[in-house]
């Protein structure tokens, strides 16, 4: 998250300055900023469609940097790591190799996890083509976006509605929105027992 900026400040920044706003944010925080923004919608402050959109870029160019950082600086970091750290292109080799036989499975494991940015940088590094990384990239950044807008949206709507008066209505969409953020918190810890030496397959 942006330095000394509290989820307030960051909300009232993209309420005032909108989707221009909105696109940089998302590139740096996506997630986050993909709760607040659902949550605008709901207030009827910005428009579900567009905020998709932007989120949507945002986040897919987040990706690309990383991968195009490990596409062109790769080598030249590799050569500098190696003569500190004894990582060698022979030490590499077995992890890129891996990465090659499933790296469809790594993009979409990549999408939940805090360490995606790794996955995202031994994308480009191992020279894995550039439209599949794309295309299995928008397969997971797509409900990646719409759970986060939706839960901020769920949020923001009960909220609202809590503020009128306080009925099932609004204490369902309050529970929908905790319901898609377990959902997402689980699948991304089953996610990442699925990369660990024990993990199954």
């Amino acid at each position: 998250m942006w330095p000394d900026l509290t989820l307030p400040e960051i909300q009232s920044l993209i309420a005032l300055y909108g989707y221009l706003l909105l696109f940089p944010i998302t590139v740096v925080e996506g997630p986050i900023v993909g709760v607040i923004a659902g949550l605008l919608v709901a207030t009827g402050q910005l428009n579900w469609f567009w905020v998709f959109l932007v989120l949507f870029a945002g986040d897919l160019a987040g990706d690309v940097a990383y991968y195009a950082l490990g596409r062109y600086g790769h080598g030249p970091l590799m050569r500098r790591l190696a003569s500190k750290l004894g990582l060698t292109e022979a030490r590499m080799r077995p992890i890129e190799d891996e990465f090659r036989r499933h790296d469809a499975k790594l993009i979409l494991i990549g999408k939940t996890q805090a360490l995606g940015s790794v996955i995202l940088y031994l994308a480009g590094a191992v020279r894995m083509p550039l439209g599949r990384f794309l295309w299995w990239n928008t397969v997971g950044t797509i409900p990646k976006v719409v759970l986060f807008e939706a839960a901020g949206y769920f949020f923001g709507a009960s909220l609202t509605q809590a503020s009128r008066y306080l009925d099932y209505a609004g204490v369902a969409t309050f529970a929908l929105a905790l319901i898609l953020l377990g959902s997402y918190l689980y699948f991304r810890k089953y996610l990442g027992a699925q990369m660990t030496p024990g993990g199954k397959e």
